[in-house]
């Protein structure tokens, strides 16, 4: 876990040096670049699970803790990614627009997986099995006032070695729970790569937002693709949004490949605590959206690729909708969304799965 933290904490401490050297350049800095430290990035803790639904089944528990970089003009001042690899991306994303700013986030996070029934040992051949998911977020962000892209490079481990065990096992003696009879068989250990692209497009027709202090509305239209050993699926979907000071992002994330928070956009990178779109700023939305996928595979319901182990077929197509509440005031953006998931894998007697997803950040 500290080796853990520090490859976390280092991208924040290199920002860190990079805004104090440039604090102390004698040169002022052109029009059109980043003109203040504030703020530094981006902090955020995430929490989903079924808890909140009085539920203890399929995708039981995600947490993620990441932090996002200032958005700048250049890839040179981002930290961690080389400019090479940005500047390819900057033409992948097909977004040539020269008011653009770049940023990237950096988040680990676990996935649990069980079964519906807790005390069966060895557990239901034909329910989800048990499984466990840990793995490293790198994402490259490309984004305008009207259109984001993202790329995502997420090395894994699934299986015993994602600790999901014995997490929820000492959780579960802890608070008193049922505890999970099964996870004997779960999922062999693999390594796990994906690569995950994903747009977001906000329409000028359906949108009305504003650095004032008023009230705001908009839609974003979004759409992934992930490819990998661990899933591989095509998704579209959106997001509407509406209340007091909504700011010029894209939304709160979900725990998902490719979804990641940004700092609100501005020409020539992150704003000072002094422009109305900082998080110094109150702002309070609800947001609605929803998602289909098309799902080709999934290792946590088809079992492992290169070992025999448990697994169900899985559903070809999931639909997931979702709305909640985001409020950000002097550096900490909180949120929380409820997320209702339709059946993933064909033998599942439940219809879907309601989660809540409960997000708080802070920028510094």
């Amino acid at each position: 876990m500290a080796a853990l933290a520090a490859t976390l904490a280092a991208p924040a401490l290199r920002a860190q040096s990079t805004a104090s050297a440039a604090s102390t350049a004698p040169a002022p800095a052109p029009v059109g670049t980043q003109a203040a430290a504030f703020p530094h990035g981006l902090w955020e803790l995430m929490f989903e699970n079924d808890w909140f639904y009085g539920t203890d089944r399929d995708l039981t528990n995600d947490l993620r803790f990441g932090y996002t970089t200032p958005n700048q003009t250049d890839w040179a001042a981002v930290p961690v990614i080389p400019n090479a690899l940005g500047h390819f991306f900057d033409r992948a994303s097909f977004m040539d627009d020269k008011t653009a700013v770049v940023a990237a986030s950096y988040y680990a996070q676990q996935n649990i997986y069980t079964p519906n029934n807790l005390r069966l040992n060895p557990p239901d051949a034909y329910d989800r099995p048990y499984a466990g998911w840990v793995g490293l977020g790198i994402d490259l962000v490309r984004q305008t006032a009207t259109r984001r892209a993202v790329f995502e490079i997420n090395p894994g481990w699934v299986g015993p070695e994602s600790g999901a065990q014995q997490l929820q096992q000492g959780w579960h003696s802890t608070i008193g729970a049922t505890y999970p009879q099964g996870w004997g068989y779960q999922i062999r250990n693999e390594p796990v790569i994906q690569l995950t692209y994903r747009q977001d497009w906000r329409p000028d027709l359906f949108s009305n937002l504003s650095s004032s202090d008023t009230l705001g509305h908009d839609v974003i239209l979004h759409g992934v693709v992930t490819a990998g050993n661990g899933w591989d699926y095509l998704g579209v979907g959106f997001l509407a949004r509406a209340g007091y000071h909504v700011p010029n992002d894209y939304g709160p994330a979900r725990e998902r490949l490719g979804e990641v928070d940004t700092l609100p956009y501005a020409p020539g990178g992150t704003p000072d605590c002094a422009n109305s779109w900082s998080l110094e700023s109150f702002s309070a939305y609800v947001c609605v959206g929803g998602e289909e996928r098309f799902v080709a595979h999934d290792i946590t319901l088809d079992g492992n690729t290169f070992a025999n182990s448990r697994g169900v077929g899985n559903e070809p197509t999931v639909g997931e909708a979702y709305g909640g509440l985001v409020v950000e005031y002097a550096g900490i953006r909180a949120s929380f969304l409820s997320t209702y998931e339709t059946r993933t894998f064909r033998a599942q007697v439940q219809d879907g799965q309601w989660r809540g997803i409960a997000t708080l950040g802070y920028a510094y």
